[in-house]
């Protein structure tokens, strides 16, 4: 249905959002030494897809990205995920279909 670098660039966002920090961190880090500003690995992989993300979404209409996130992202149905274009109901799976098209070509040609 898309062009293999669209599926490529959703595979990407999904890897980007697993990447990024969602609860912060649920230990507390006792004794840790560390010079102030230093960074682990997991905390540059976690800034690094944060920004990524921020400059993707940057390049679209806030609706449809979160349409797009809704879809790519949380798995939801194209009639839920039109809900943020407001959309009728039976154009839904139309305008989500270009949506997720249009965002994973743009994004992958970059």
């Amino acid at each position: 249905m898309f062009p293999p670098e669209a599926r490529l660039t959703i595979e990407r966002g999904e890897r980007l959002w697993a990447a990024q920090p969602t609860l912060g961190k649920l230990t507390a880090s006792y004794g840790e030494d560390r010079p102030s500003g230093a960074r682990s690995s997991e905390e540059r992989v976690e800034g690094n897809a944060t920004e990524e993300l921020r400059k993707l979404s940057g390049m679209f209409p806030p609706a449809s990205w979160r349409a797009f996130q809704a879809m790519a992202r949380d798995g939801e149905s194209a009639g839920k995920s039109a809900r943020f274009l407001k959309v009728p109901a039976g154009q839904a799976n139309k305008v989500m279909q270009a949506i997720m098209g249009q965002i994973a070509t743009i994004a992958a040609r970059r």
